[in-house]
């Protein structure tokens, strides 16, 4: 055999060897970005799944605060018109209607009894029922 056959027959064999690596380095590149591919989706999807937990939790949070916000405007509006309810009721009777009788050593007198005092009594025994009446409920 000739040298120039040895050193072509060399130089097949190299360049077949490099071909074989290369293509192997192909392979495990080809392998190692579809990993990366099904990794990066599955996180993808995990990370989306949270997000999305995390805004539903955030969604209700928020209902829940327009719910109370809505309810706490509501009991200030009962409120307010229970008031002007007392308050109108309490022009209407004035104090000449409700008197009281003074005990005293000296005898007893009369005298103009506190409104205030019969209506604050009569709230908190009846607002219930006024309330159904106000309401309808």
């Amino acid at each position: 055999m000739s040298l120039d056959a040895i050193i072509s027959h060399i130089a097949a064999e190299a360049s077949a060897q490099k071909e074989a690596l290369l293509a192997q380095a192909r392979q495990e590149a080809e392998r190692i970005i579809q990993e990366a591919r099904l990794e990066a989706a599955s996180l993808s999807r995990d990370i989306l799944r949270q997000k999305q937990g995390e805004a539903e939790k955030a969604r209700q949070k928020i209902i829940v605060a327009a719910r109370l916000d809505a309810r706490r405007k509501t009991l200030g509006v009962r409120q307010e018109i229970m008031e002007q309810v007392l308050q109108k009721l309490k022009s209407e009777i004035g104090s000449e209607r409700f008197r009281k009788v003074l005990v005293t050593q000296a005898g007893e007198d009369e005298a103009a009894a506190d409104v205030d005092f019969y209506l604050e009594n009569m709230r908190l025994e009846h607002e219930g029922e006024i309330s159904r009446v106000l309401f309808a409920e």
